[in-house]
């Protein structure tokens, strides 16, 4: 092995790179399961700028070392830098191939569901998270309004617009087939989950009850919202980097960025310690299946999910994503509210919410 990786390397830095690389992939036909070629071959692939074929030389690798070997953690790291650089090379390469997805994924967006759409990046202090979108059937409005802050990094701004216009894409699917649904979590189910608190709430925490059930009303719908929508949000982002390989760069850079950005709140146990150590729990199992959905997306190449490994809620984690993964092959529209429903019975949110059907579904269906 060692004496094939040292003549391909001499023949790419005798400029015969084409011989070089030709060698390595000849190697590896031969022996698939030595990790050093699949190095060679990725470094010299991502000198010569062929980034895609790198990055899948890369993707190749990590699927091989799937097992723990701390021999191979030299080359793992290695590896890990060309599959940054590659991405952040094909960032700044592809930035008119981007601009044209994403005029051509609107496009397509607008004619599927029959309405114009506007993208607003903006300084607004009430935005929920990054972002939110107001949909034409559920605000009665005359196009798809999709809002942003601005804050966000220019670089990986498509992701996120183009994640938003798959959403759109999904919600019309799922209406259209009749089984798109709302949440909805009635006065008296927000009553029981305050009561989780305990005697006393967040008083004992400096809180007054106003206060409190604010923090908690927040904290439950953002919970809510969450691991309900988590399966249809690694649906459409397992669709954006299938179906538009051009996205794939902006993608990795910026659920990076937010993963990153939860690795930080990890770190920072106060908000979990304002919870119940029940919804605690569950906070921590649904970040945990996020970081294990990262991993996969990205070929195993991220580690995120050893981050929260440690977490009282990490058992819920593997749950989920085993249960996403026996389900996602075969999701028909709509499907991802069932699959919404298992999670919330693996978590033990079974019965602390409601679904409510999209009324325009339910007029149509009325009139027929």
């Amino acid at each position: 092995m060692v004496s094939v990786c040292i003549g391909a390397l001499v023949r790419c830095e005798m400029g015969r790179k084409e011989e070089g690389i030709r060698l390595f992939r000849e190697s590896l036909r031969n022996d698939p399961g030595l990790p050093n070629l699949y190095l060679g071959l990725a470094c010299e692939l991502a000198r010569a700028h062929r980034c895609e074929e790198a990055l899948t030389v890369v993707g190749h690798l990590f699927e091989k070392a799937r097992r723990p070997d701390p021999e191979l953690d030299g080359v793992l790291a290695n590896a890990r830098l060309i599959y940054v650089e590659c991405n952040r090379e094909l960032l700044d390469r592809n930035r008119v191939a981007v601009d044209k997805a994403l005029q051509e994924l609107q496009i397509e967006t607008q004619r599927l569901t029959g309405s114009p759409i506007r993208i607003a990046f903006e300084d607004e202090a009430s935005l929920p998270f990054l972002g939110m979108t107001k949909l034409v059937w559920d605000h009665g409005r005359d196009h798809h309004l999709v809002r942003f802050l601005s804050s966000y990094p220019e670089p990986f701004r498509p992701h996120i617009v183009a994640k938003a216009l798959l959403q759109i894409q999904a919600h019309w699917e799922a209406r259209n087939a009749g089984r798109r649904r709302l949440l909805y979590i009635s006065p008296e189910q927000q009553h029981d989950m305050l009561e989780l608190l305990g005697p006393g709430g967040l008083r004992s925490r400096g809180m007054e009850r106003e206060q409190a059930v604010r923090r908690m009303d927040a904290s439950i719908r953002s919970l809510c919202q969450g691991l309900l929508g988590s399966a249809a949000n690694m649906q459409v982002e397992t669709k954006l980097k299938r179906t538009i390989p051009v996205l794939r760069s902006t993608q990795f850079f910026s659920l990076s960025a937010l993963a990153v950005a939860n690795l930080d709140n990890r770190q920072d146990p106060e908000e979990l310690d304002l919870l119940p150590p029940e919804l605690a729990r569950i906070f921590a199992g649904l970040n945990g299946l996020t970081a294990l959905f990262l991993d996969w997306l990205f070929d195993g190449v991220t580690d995120y999910a050893a981050h929260y490994s440690d977490l009282d809620g990490f058992d819920l984690s593997r749950r989920l994503w085993e249960r996403y993964q026996d389900r996602c092959s075969d999701l028909k529209p709509g499907d991802e509210f069932d699959l919404a429903d298992e999670f919330a019975e693996i978590v033990g949110l079974a019965g602390r919410y409601e679904w409510r059907r999209d009324p325009f579904v339910v007029a149509e269906s009325f009139a027929a």
